[in-house]
């Protein structure tokens, strides 16, 4: 259970570094949907 723990742990810190990351480099981003409604897949 020990190791278990270990892990998640370490992936929830490597979830956070990510997340730093992401927003500090955060950029706007292009609205490019027009606003019509969407047409269904043939």
């Amino acid at each position: 259970m020990a190791g278990l723990c270990a892990a998640l742990a370490g992936t929830a810190l490597k979830i956070d570094a990510w997340a730093i990351q992401r927003n500090e480099r955060a950029r706007p981003f292009r609205w490019t949907h027009d606003g019509s409604p969407l047409k269904e897949a043939n």
